[in-house]
């Protein structure tokens, strides 16, 4: 390119080959021809491949410049061959790579048949638990008056007992525990009862009982030990003698229970051991008895359905004892959840024939006025929701007043039954009938002193529990059944 300022001047090899200004020479290494190796270019040369192509726009100009390459490169073009080998040779590779596992969602399920997805707030389920916590307010070894109460759900423990009661925090999975002792009176002992503050000798606790003869789908758990505690820095050695253990469902009467030499529960389901005279348990016994009570308070050691385990109490060892029903009547009974030690049986009924009673029907109400306060029945054994069958009835009224009824209301100690009866009104009807149910049962430990021994010893030796519960509801024990949104508690 010729130099319009100085045409006398000459031009450098730059100048003459157009390079810009900012071009700047760089040093290679000079070609000997007996060492072609040196200067060789690093890249291969040859005819390009079938899929590289000149772009349109330069394949026909043959414009050559410093900007624009004499030969420019499009993208890689395949076939159908190479592309299908291509996408085999991918897939693969994505079928090797682990898939991520995303957990799916399980459906977390109690056993229970439920109305309502809140479980705490659902009416289909009747659900009690009790740890056996300190209550606010209990001093760490409460007075013998502090027997009320007791734990969550607040038991009463009624009877003689020692002056030993005792909380404990206990260490996991026995946290919270409440225990007593025996005192050193023939057939004294303590009767733990739930809500019962009014029990005594002659009255009874329908309040606290149930109706679970004429049901099913429930189950009952108790766990306990028998242990021994420090009384005034002495320990005392661990017997089982002369000792009265009763742990699982008593019914209404009272009057044997928890005074004097009546350790021995008239109604009772559950585990025993007992070492009284004429039952003499060496190992823990199921039993199922339904003795009738008496006015006259006396200890009664005629022998329900039984079942001896192959268990006996030993110091500090926990035993967990479960009850459980799935048909009207029948009742399971375990053991620690041995196989071995598991018994079924069915639930006595229980007869009561009453000194005197006055039966009438009033604005759809039948009132059963049966006076036991004599011999030879001293209470009524039922409680709301028992169903009772009377027979027996003379006189006016009896076609209506023989039959089969449900305990509506209330039964007390009194005497009195209430049953809701449509019919127009019949007035009193003094024939006596008999009346004949399943007994009401309540949660309940005895533990004290048997009916033997005068002077009973191991005034320190303890029941301790650390456990209850009770649910009711149609999925217990594996049963079915399908709420219903209109009744009150979605089943009926």
């Amino acid at each position: 390119m010729p130099n319009n300022e100085d045409p006398k001047k000459e031009m450098t090899i730059a100048e003459e080959a157009g390079l810009p200004d900012n071009w700047v020479p760089i040093d290679s290494t000079p070609i000997v021809p007996s060492n072609m190796a040196a200067g060789t270019n690093p890249y291969g040369g040859g005819s390009l491949p079938p899929n590289f192509n000149l772009q349109p726009d330069t394949l026909s100009t043959n414009y050559k410049g410093p900007g624009i390459p004499a030969v420019r490169l499009m993208p890689v073009q395949g076939n159908p061959a190479v592309n299908a080998q291509t996408q085999s040779i991918v897939e693969t590779a994505i079928a090797a790579i682990p898939p991520t596992v995303i957990p799916a969602f399980t459906s977390v399920t109690d056993g229970l048949i439920h109305g309502r997805a809140v479980w705490d707030g659902d009416a289909a389920v009747f659900q009690l638990t009790d740890d056996f916590n300190n209550y606010l307010g209990a001093s760490l070894i409460p007075s013998s008056s502090e027997t009320t109460q007791i734990g969550q759900l607040g038991w009463t423990l009624s009877g003689t007992v020692s002056t030993i009661q005792w909380w404990a925090g206990g260490q996991y999975p026995n946290m919270g525990q409440y225990g007593w002792a025996n005192a050193a009176t023939l057939g004294d002992n303590g009767l733990l009862l739930m809500n019962a503050t009014n029990a005594n000798q002659n009255t009874g606790w329908y309040g606290s009982a149930w109706a679970l003869g004429e049901s099913s789908n429930w189950w009952l758990t108790w766990v306990f030990k028998t242990d021994i505690v420090a009384s005034s820095g002495n320990f005392n050695e661990y017997t089982t003698a002369g000792k009265s253990i009763y742990v699982g469902l008593v019914g209404t009467t009272a009057w044997n229970s928890a005074i004097g030499a009546f350790s021995r529960p008239d109604v009772f389901v559950g585990l025993r051991f007992d070492t009284t005279t004429g039952i003499g348990d060496s190992f823990f016994t199921f039993e199922a008895v339904a003795n009738t009570s008496y006015s006259t308070a006396a200890r009664h050691n005629t022998q329900g359905s039984t079942q001896v385990t192959n268990v006996a109490p030993t110091q500090g060892t926990w035993h967990r004892l479960d009850i459980y029903s799935t048909t009207p009547g029948t009742m399971t009974m375990v053991l620690d959840g041995s196989s071995t030690n598991t018994f079924t049986v069915a639930l006595p009924q229980i007869t009561i024939t009453p000194s005197t009673c006055s039966t009438q029907l009033t604005n759809n109400v039948l009132l059963i006025n049966a006076n036991t306060g004599t011999s030879p029945h001293g209470v009524i054994p039922f409680s709301s929701g028992s169903i009772i069958t009377t027979a027996g009835y003379t006189g006016t009224g009896s076609a209506t007043f023989d039959g089969t009824f449900v305990i509506d209301i209330s039964a007390n100690s009194g005497g009195q039954i209430y049953c809701n009866l449509e019919g127009a009104n019949i007035g009193a009807n003094t024939s006596v009938p008999t009346i004949t149910g399943y007994p009401a049962l309540t949660p309940s430990i005895m533990y004290g002193n048997d009916g033997t021994v005068a002077s009973p010893t191991g005034s320190a030796v303890t029941m301790v529990v650390d456990y209850f519960s009770f649910v009711q509801n149609p999925g217990v024990g594996g049963g079915s059944g399908t709420p219903v949104i209109t009744d009150p508690r979605f089943f009926v």
